[in-house]
């Protein structure tokens, strides 16, 4: 299997995109009905 490196900022940019969707949802659902 040849190895193939990943680049770092890949994963920052990925993990800063999850969490602001992450964070967006929760403030909506802070503004509206909860979810659960």
């Amino acid at each position: 299997m040849k190895q193939t490196s990943i680049n770092p900022l890949l994963i920052v940019l990925g993990t800063i995109i999850v969490q602001i969707g992450l964070g967006t949802i929760y403030t909506w659902s802070l503004f509206n009905q909860p979810l659960v």
